[in-house]
């Protein structure tokens, strides 16, 4: 197509080349015989062939205008032709370009496609692969399914052969069957009375839980001023004990003017127990009297009590209470102030933690205010 149209525009060119050549050809005879010499006549003859020339000359002048009009109009037809077939060529230049550039796509399309196409063939390797492996697996099946008839078959001749065997099996069979069940029976006779002794055991043990108590004395030790009171030790008490996660409520084992254990404890309760699961007196009685424990008016049983993290201790602990829950103040001692004063000349009665008897809570004798000394706690 390209080589059509630039052979058209040049034969056009050409041909309005040759129509202006002609044309200006054509005039220069017309001047050429108007400066050549023409030969005399005479003055008529002269004049008759000027006439003749200037018609002749005139025609020629008329002729070659119109065939210059027609040139011209045949070059503006050739120009406009050459015009549009210049812009066909521009139209056929984008158009190639165009149809390239979908050639281009066409060739990534395909090659693509080859790569799914080689993709999609390795998959049927693969798939035919795993059809074979299937196939011996089946095969395989089958086997187990022909040695599992097998064995059935077997099985079913063992049950034909027993049950051929005649009467007497069965009836051994039956007796065996009979003593089972006497011996269940028996079993199970002992397996309810079992049940009701854990019941018993159980119910007892709800009991304990709910009437023991914890004891401990405390890791921290306090100057008699530092107890802060009354209330100092129960929040003292009740914070050590809720820090080291014992649950309940705990008082201090001491005495004031207004307080003492004999008056403010919960009596009811019972066994006490240290914080490590020893046994420190059965109940209220045994805690401050001569009891079942047998070893003399106010026992622990346990020779060491322990403090609220599970360590044991030997210390002196801070009372100013008797064997039997009540202040105690002998001439001389006082309770330092209520426990709000370090004074130096007053002293409280003290308790040993390792010893029994009343001394555990009364020792004999006191120490000053100004001493660090721990405290006893008891949950209520």
């Amino acid at each position: 197509m390209k080589l059509s149209i630039a052979t058209a525009i040049i034969f056009l060119t050409s041909t309005a080349s040759t129509a202006n050549a002609h044309l200006h050809h054509d005039d220069e005879p017309k001047k050429n015989r108007e400066l050549t010499p023409q030969p005399y006549w005479g003055p008529s003859n002269n004049m008759v062939e000027r006439s003749l020339a200037s018609l002749e000359i005139r025609g020629d002048v008329a002729r070659l205008e119109a065939e210059n009009v027609t040139l011209h109009g045949l070059i503006a037809t050739a120009n406009a032709e050459i015009a549009a077939l210049q812009g066909d060529v521009v139209r056929l230049d984008a158009e190639d370009v165009t149809l390239r550039g979908r050639i281009n796509e066409t060739d990534t399309a395909i090659a693509k496609a080859n790569v799914e196409i080689a993709a999609l063939r390795s998959d049927v390797v693969h798939l035919e692969a795993a059809n074979a492996t299937l196939h011996g697996q089946i095969a395989t099946a089958d086997t187990a399914i022909d040695t599992a008839n097998a064995e059935i078959t077997v099985l079913r001749s063992d049950v034909d052969r027993i049950e051929n065997a005649g009467g007497n099996a069965r009836l051994d069979i039956a007796n065996d069957i009979a003593t089972a069940n006497n011996a269940i029976t028996i079993l199970a006779s002992h397996l309810d009375e079992a049940k009701d002794i854990i019941s018993a055991l159980t119910a007892r043990l709800q009991v304990l839980e709910a009437t023991e108590r914890k004891v401990f004395v405390t890791s921290e030790k306090y100057t008699g001023g530092e107890i802060d009171g009354i209330a100092g030790a129960f929040s003292k008490c009740q914070t050590l004990a809720d820090d080291a996660g014992l649950s309940g409520t705990f008082f201090p084992w001491l005495s004031s003017s207004t307080y003492w254990p004999a008056k403010d404890f919960d009596k009811s309760g019972g066994p006490f127990f240290n914080t490590k699961g020893g046994i420190v007196a059965n109940d209220w009685q045994d805690l401050i009297t001569a009891g079942g424990s047998g070893c003399g008016s106010g026992c622990f049983l346990n020779r060491e009590i322990i403090d609220e993290n599970r360590v044991g201790t030997r210390d002196e602990v801070w009372t100013g209470t008797d064997v039997n829950g009540m202040p105690a103040m002998p001439d001389g001692y006082s309770f330092c102030n209520d426990w709000t004063s370090n004074n130096r000349t007053s002293s409280a009665i003290i308790g040993k933690g390792d010893r029994s008897g009343q001394t555990w809570t009364d020792y004999g004798f006191g120490e000053r205010c100004d001493t660090r000394l721990r405290i006893y706690c008891f949950e209520q």
